[in-house]
């Protein structure tokens, strides 16, 4: 019996190594789960996090498309406001350079008419001094007419 004791008494201090060994393993194993727990629940709010940064950065990214697209609008317009722009100066310079012509063939055509009228009434002080002196010679003449005239009719009488 006491060989039986022994042997009970040696399953038992085995059993009770075992029972320890296991208690060990069981709590590394809970400890494991508590740390896989922890790393989950980390995990899980890293990966909520990660989610609303996708959707924050989500949005930033809409409201950037919105304001890309407004710009390249707004760059559109600029530039077609720039060619109109261009094209109404361009169209300016063509009037004025016109205008210019029209004004310096008004400018020579005036000094022409200008030049004719210095030389008409240059032609006209001349025909007027023409016609004194043929008035004066006209009355001379009629004078010496008038006293031929009388000339002869004394002669006649």
């Amino acid at each position: 019996m006491a060989a039986n004791l022994k042997i009970k008494e040696a399953d038992l201090i085995d059993a009770q190594r075992k029972n320890q060994q296991m208690n060990q393993e069981k709590n590394k194993l809970e400890q494991e789960k508590r740390n896989l727990q922890q790393d989950n629940s980390n995990k899980e709010k890293n990966l909520n996090t990660a989610t609303l940064n996708i959707q924050e950065n989500e949005r930033v990214r809409r409201k950037l498309d919105t304001s890309i697209k407004n710009l390249e609008n707004e760059k559109k317009r600029l530039l077609k406001e720039k060619l109109d722009a261009i094209k109404e100066k361009d169209d300016a310079k063509a009037y004025m350079n016109s205008l210019t012509r029209d004004f310096d063939w008004l400018k020579k055509r005036t000094d022409e008419e200008q030049a004719n009228i210095i030389k008409l009434e240059r032609d006209r002080q001349v025909l007027k001094t023409n016609l004194t002196n043929l008035e004066d010679k006209h009355t001379k003449n009629k004078n010496a007419l008038t006293r031929k005239d009388n000339l002869i009719q004394t002669l006649n009488e």
